[in-house]
């Protein structure tokens, strides 16, 4: 049986392989949208449109983010109980990935949108009821505020290195989530969304976000070979 053994630096260049085709396929299909007004072109521009859901790119982000929990997983339970004490964290943020890849393959976060617009009783966004297309921002960024809070002292006692990498990958991922969500929801209340300068800053959106887990995916198996732990599969 023979066992192959596929170095971190080459699953990432995979994973970022992935994105760029799904990037350049989203901007062609929109292209030919709005530029040459071909919006059928077979069916692949809804099919590869970032900011689509049930399509391409949703299921490749659910990929991303369900690697990056079993990674997680797999840290956590790599060290015999009582060897790591922040061993709870990482079988958090673990049950926590795993979350939001189902979220992102089955859409509970439009769910949610709809639920908050109903407490409410808001069935239609119109005035200054359109800032708030995408609800969930605000108990998302109280959610995630919390989120550091209470993981503040686990990610300090990370190595230099792993320390560097979770932040950054933070911060290209939240640049994205809810920095260019923010510019997306603006740009949306003025000018619509059928557009092809909408669908490029949704580009850009989507794209931050993607890359923040790829880099996070990065960071998990380069904390795994620290750990002296090897991924590998027979065939």
């Amino acid at each position: 049986m023979k066992t192959v053994t596929i170095p971190p630096t080459r699953i990432v260049q995979i994973l970022i392989g992935i994105e760029l085709l799904l990037i350049i396929a989203s901007i062609a299909g929109q292209f030919s949208v709005f530029i040459i007004d071909h919006p059928r072109s077979l069916g692949l521009p809804p099919m590869f449109y970032l900011e689509d859901e049930y399509n391409i790119p949703t299921y490749f982000s659910s990929f991303l983010l369900g690697m990056a929990a079993f990674l997680l997983g797999l840290i956590a339970f790599s060290e015999e109980k009582g060897e790591d004490h922040f061993r709870r964290h990482w079988i958090f943020l673990a049950a926590l990935f795993l979350f939001f890849s189902i979220d992102e393959a089955i859409c509970l976060h439009e769910r949610l949108n709809m639920a908050i617009r109903n407490i409410f009783g808001w069935k239609e966004l119109v005035g200054w009821r359109k800032f708030f297309f995408s609800t969930w921002i605000v108990p998302g960024t109280i959610f995630s505020i919390i989120l550091v809070l209470n993981n503040f002292r686990f990610f300090l006692q990370l190595p230099k290195r792993t320390k560097h990498l979770f932040f950054l990958a933070a911060l290209i991922c939240f640049s994205g989530v809810i920095g260019i969500e923010l510019i997306t929801i603006l740009y949306r209340n003025t000018f619509g969304p059928l557009n092809f300068n909408y669908t490029m800053i949704v580009t850009v959106e989507e794209t931050l976000e993607m890359s923040g887990v790829i880099l996070f995916i990065y960071a998990l198996l380069d904390t795994i070979n620290q750990k002296g732990l090897t991924i590998q599969f027979k065939k």
